[in-house]
């Protein structure tokens, strides 16, 4: 499920201005961030990583962070995945740590169907991203990695050496689009990663700034029901999906 999570808030919440030398610094990771998910470059990716968060994962694990985020992450980025940054806002937060704050900027994909889509950084839900400095470099926080999804506390049980894409994966893991769910699926994080993954799904959420979702529990599946909330309070329906909780195969619900 992480990769999913990390898909979903990477279109989901796109977003310093230039100036003295030490701002582009620390701007820096962000940009390289960005640069490492159109290049599909896990190494530039692992580089503007909180080293304390990069050695936490290699512990926990005992697998390199490049070649899973290669395998379960970059592997999933559309081919042409463009972002034009333009200008950005950076504040110092106090010693070694500073926020910076996409202002202008755009992502370029071509979608499931084919179509070619635009999202603008004003249409972005996170604030901004936190960067610290170590060593006299400056990286992303553990804590904005987190926060857009980098979560890996929950394959702390995974034996990452016996994953195969190639095969059903491991212990019950569901291979969805990269992402990794535990089977049954037994969870609302769970069932609104996979729902995520369906056509047209993500670029509704994206694009609609009232979105909101119901899960009820349905015996043998869960039903999760997309909406959008209108100002008057009324709910305008996206849509309904059946999430079946033995296999996590996804189906749309007509009524």
């Amino acid at each position: 499920m992480v990769a999913a999570a990390v898909l979903v808030l990477v279109f989901v919440v796109f977003k310093g201005d230039g100036g003295k030398t030490d701002t582009k610094a620390m701007e820096r990771p962000v940009l390289d961030f960005f640069e490492s998910l159109e290049k599909k470059d896990a190494k530039m990716l692992v580089g503007v990583m909180e080293p304390d968060f990069v050695k936490e994962f290699k512990d926990l694990l005992g697998k390199g962070l490049v070649e899973f985020l290669d395998e379960y992450f970059l592997a999933q980025a559309p081919d042409d995945l463009h972002f034009d940054i333009r200008k950005m806002k950076t504040e110092v937060q106090g010693e070694g740590r500073a926020s910076v704050k996409i202002i202008e900027g755009t992502m370029t994909y071509t979608d499931e169907y084919g179509d070619r889509v635009s999202e603008e950084a004003s249409d972005a839900d996170m604030d901004s991203y936190e960067v610290v400095k170590v060593g006299g470099k400056w990286y992303l926080s553990e804590d904005t990695l987190i926060e857009m999804g980098f979560d890996f506390s929950e394959l702390e049980d995974m034996d990452m050496g016996e994953l195969d894409l190639d095969s059903d994966l491991e212990g019950g893991l569901l291979d969805q689009g990269g992402g990794l769910v535990d089977l049954p699926v037994d969870n609302e994080d769970e069932v609104i990663a996979l729902v995520f993954e369906q056509p047209g799904v993500l670029e509704w959420y994206a694009s609609s700034q009232y979105t909101a979702y119901r899960i009820t529990d349905e015996n043998g599946s869960w039903i999760a029901y997309l909406y959008e909330e209108a100002p008057d309070g009324t709910e305008i329906p996206f849509g309904s999906y059946a999430v079946d909780k033995a296999t996590g195969e996804v189906y749309e619900v007509v009524y």
